[in-house]
């Protein structure tokens, strides 16, 4: 027997032994997030500080933040900054906050748009987390809120102004159907059957490794609970099977790393084929992307762009209904073994004090010197810059770092009393040709080089010999009278060098 199989028999064995559901139940209470997520009388899942902290900013609950809350969320908004006009994080004259940890600076008033909306929660949440971090963990805690709330309308169709008789579903992908069934559906499926609260209105002939049916109070009082009104389901990764029904909630697990491959659809195609399926439920419509990084490309980083995004005339959020997090694998548990001390929410009982599932350790500092570039993707949630970098960050923060008391700093052009050295590296279509210009210093007897011009951009066309890359290099070079250039050799046979 398979862990679904003995997963589902343990649930149908729990469900046999709870009395029949009362037909005159049709209004639940809600309690806030933190309380549903901890509570015996709900998930009874066990919460460290910091990802009651999450839980709160994702439902909008500033009410329920602690000085303990507001001191953790000054230092994750500290990570990210506002760049000056012609900082790097400028692109495509597009102006979003840089950097590397924490949540949006602007996160406070993002929650007030969003109240002042009517919303509940925020409609996207993209959590760009390290490896064993709980991203999955806090997804389930969050979808089973959500779809909690659902039953509490007692007929979510009614309330959506949809059929009576026409399901709504929260899908969830993956890399493919088996991955999500394995991760992101599992946790989910097992708070929701493991919880007190859901038991009355798990539909049994609907539980299954891959789909979950709720039956929807509206349903037990009429006595009609043939079908699930309410239908989680781990789906495969194509654009066909992102469409067609209605969906108050979506997952993307693991999104960074859908690429697409033989059937499967890549994350833009996913993405596009599953967003319309939600329109019908409006505000309360919910996505969420827990992932580790990966690339800088595909729609897992648009969206995380996307939410970074702000207004460059008013500095205010591009969308502010996005919510981004980045945080390293042990953020979230920091804290965690003195839980003790720290209320869940004012005047409320304290956390159950734990033992953190991962902490950064002599262990994690030794797999971080062994290898920098990996630990820094699959641990401190970092995005990898190159597949096959030449050089590490810091390498390059090193050779544009202060030397001997001077820091390099670029100019516009050059004196005809100094000789340039000039260098064009052209690329494939679609990446970036390279076109730099230095000029030797001598500083206290040493001789160094220096970098007092660079571009980039990505070619228009595919470049096929020399005589076609270096065309572009003169509105440059122009401005530097006396220079030697060179260029590296691209053929469309040949790799770039």
């Amino acid at each position: 027997m398979s862990n679904i199989e003995r997963r589902i028999a343990r649930a149908a064995q729990r469900l046999d032994n709870v009395p029949a559901a009362n037909p005159a139940r049709r209004q639940l209470e809600v309690p806030n997030p933190v309380e549903f997520a901890t509570s015996d009388k709900y998930l009874n899942q066990m919460l460290a500080p910091r990802q009651a902290t999450i839980l709160k900013v994702v439902f909008l609950r500033d009410d329920l933040l602690t000085a303990y809350d507001r001191q953790v969320i000054e230092e994750w908004q500290a990570g990210f900054t506002m760049p000056n006009r012609d900082d790097a994080a400028v692109v495509d004259d597009v102006l979003r906050y840089h950097g590397e940890e924490g949540v949006v600076p602007d996160v406070f008033e993002r929650i007030r748009r969003c109240q002042a909306e009517g919303r509940r929660w925020f409609r996207e949440v993209v959590f760009v987390g390290g490896r064993r971090g709980g991203k999955g963990h806090l997804g389930a805690i969050i979808g089973a809120y959500i779809t909690y709330c659902l039953l509490a309308e007692g007929d979510p169709q009614a309330a959506y102004g949809i059929a009576s008789t026409k399901q709504l579903r929260a899908q969830i992908f993956a890399g493919n159907r088996l991955q999500a069934q394995a991760n992101q559906f599992a946790d989910l499926q097992n708070v929701i059957l493991d919880a007190a609260c859901f038991t009355d209105y798990v539909h049994r002939a609907s539980v299954s490794g891959t789909r979950l049916g709720l039956v929807t109070p509206a349903q037990i009082e009429a006595g009609d609970q043939r079908e699930p009104r309410l239908l989680l389901q781990a789906k495969e990764t194509t654009a066909l099977g992102a469409r067609g029904p209605a969906a108050y909630m979506l997952f993307f697990d693991e999104f960074a790393h859908s690429h697409g491959a033989g059937a499967t659809s890549n994350s833009e195609e996913l993405w596009q084929a599953a967003i319309p399926a939600l329109s019908e439920c409006g505000r309360d419509a919910f996505v969420y992307q827990g992932s580790s990084p990966w690339a800088q490309d595909g729609q897992f980083y648009l969206n995380y762009q996307r939410g970074l995004q702000v207004n460059e005339a008013t500095g205010d959020p591009a969308d502010h209904a996005v919510l981004v997090l980045q945080l390293p694998s042990w953020a979230p548990y920091v804290d965690a073994d003195r839980g003790a001390d720290i209320p869940m929410w004012p005047d409320g009982p304290c956390f159950a004090p734990a033992r953190p599932v991962i902490v950064y350790d002599d262990e994690l500092r030794r797999r971080e010197q062994a290898n920098p570039e990996t630990f820094a993707v699959e641990y401190r949630a970092r995005w990898q810059t190159s597949q096959d970098a030449y050089l590490r960050k810091d390498q390059i923060a090193a050779l544009f770092g202060s030397r001997q008391g001077t820091t390099l700093t670029h100019q516009s052009g050059g004196p005809l009393s100094t000789e340039y050295y000039a260098h064009a590296d052209p690329s494939n279509s679609g990446a970036n040709f390279a076109f730099v210009v230095g000029t030797a210093r001598t500083h206290r007897g040493s001789q160094s080089s220096c970098s007092t011009s660079s571009r980039s951009g990505a070619p228009r066309t595919s470049p096929t010999d020399r005589s076609t890359t270096t065309r572009s290099s003169p509105s440059c070079a122009g401005t530097w009278i006396r220079s030697t250039s060179s260029s590296s050799r691209w053929t469309s046979s040949t790799p770039d060098p």
